[in-house]
């Protein structure tokens, strides 16, 4: 093994004895190392070469160990910060739950008190044109009933509203409408509960670019009729009241015959228009009636007959003016695993309607007078 000088001569010596070894300075001085020397210094190497590897390999656990501890900090972080968007998320959800009835004037612009009127009110602009209603809602809050019709314009077309106080009904007329793409078709309504509200209900008309909207109520109310933007919303909040169902006559479920005798004063009732709904236990069918003078329930029976291969509830009115289903040869039909359809006709001052079921089931005929409804309920 040659062991050689930093700082080496030209010419280094080879040692070849093992009991000293030598080697000659630049300045001709021979050195000499002792072999107990040799053995401390190698000694010292192996020592510090021992004491490196045992320092790296703890900085290494030391290493991990923070990066485990990093590691589970953040976990602990996400954790929390997933805790924390979860009960933003249900804080968010309970405040969209909660607002299905907020309190007087919460809503969006919503009505004071000193806004409700039952006087004719109108918004919007009659020059818009070609405006498309794209969808109706509802919504409860505490103190009124907000309905709101979505339209596709920048501005509001001219919107007009009126309390009948008769015979209970807030109209309402777009102008300046193109397309009407609301839940509720022509000829149809919604049938509301828990509310001074009981329908909503799309009028038929000849009028064009017109959409014509009546809402019951169950007593006359005030309301406010305003627009709200991003998108263009025309509003109706109807202030609520304390009022009793309205229902009177109300028969019990059987598959029996059912009547009664009205208060009609003559041939004075009209049938505007009729609505049908699922409704959990039954299917009801509502027929909305109007007077001409006085008067405002027809004498009406029901019975279940054999009809086209089939059954029906036969409903017939009596002390009619005018309908405007039967009249126009009514026939329509249901999806519904009870009632699949209905057909009705006019003549001699009485409506017959025939109410196609599924097999017989047990029905009720009951009406309403506030606002004025005649009702069939079928058991599902």
């Amino acid at each position: 093994m040659d062991i050689q000088s930093s700082n080496r001569p030209a010419n280094p010596q080879r040692f070849t004895s093992y009991s000293s070894r030598s080697r000659v300075s630049p300045d001709g001085t021979k050195k000499t190392f002792s072999p107990t020397l040799i053995i401390v210094i190698f000694s010292l190497i192996i020592l510090s070469l021992g004491a490196f590897f045992i320092l790296t390999s703890k900085g290494k656990e030391d290493s991990q160990g923070e990066e485990s501890a990093t590691s589970s900090t953040t976990t602990e972080s996400t954790k929390e910060e997933d805790e924390t968007d979860q009960t933003q998320e249900e804080e968010a959800n309970e405040t969209i739950d909660t607002s299905d009835k907020e309190e007087d004037g919460e809503a969006e612009d919503g009505a004071s008190s000193e806004d409700f009127s039952q006087s004719d009110q109108q918004v919007g602009d009659k020059s818009i044109k070609a405006v498309t209603i794209v969808s109706l809602d509802h919504k409860a809050y505490d103190g009124f009933l907000r309905i709101v019709f979505e339209l596709d314009s920048d501005e509001a077309s001219l919107v007009t509203s009126n309390l009948n106080t008769s015979s209970n009904l807030i109209s309402l007329k777009f102008k300046g409408i193109s397309s009407d793409n609301s839940i509720v078709s022509t000829g149809n309504g919604l049938d509301l509960k828990g509310s001074v509200v009981s329908t909503i209900f799309h009028e038929v008309t000849s009028e064009e670019n017109t959409s014509r909207y009546s809402i019951g109520v169950k007593k006359a109310t005030g309301f406010y009729l305003h627009t709200l933007s991003d998108p263009t919303r025309v509003v109706l909040d109807i202030q609520e009241q304390d009022v009793e169902n309205g229902d009177s006559e109300e028969f019990s479920f059987s598959q029996e015959s059912q009547s009664f005798e009205g208060n009609a004063g003559g041939n004075v009732i009209t049938i505007s228009g009729l609505s049908y709904s699922n409704q959990g236990s039954v299917f009801r069918i509502i027929f909305r009636l109007g007077t001409v003078g006085t008067g405002s329930i027809p004498a009406a029976s029901a019975q279940i007959v054999d009809f086209e291969g089939g059954k029906a509830v036969k409903l017939v009115m009596s002390n009619m003016s005018s309908d405007w289903a039967a009249q126009g040869n009514y026939d329509e039909d249901y999806t519904d695993s009870a009632v699949t359809g209905m057909k009705g006709s006019f003549a001699s001052n009485t409506s017959t309607y025939y109410i196609r079921i599924n097999g017989s089931r047990d029905y009720q005929l009951y009406y309403r007078t506030a606002p004025a409804q005649l009702i069939v309920d079928v058991k599902r």
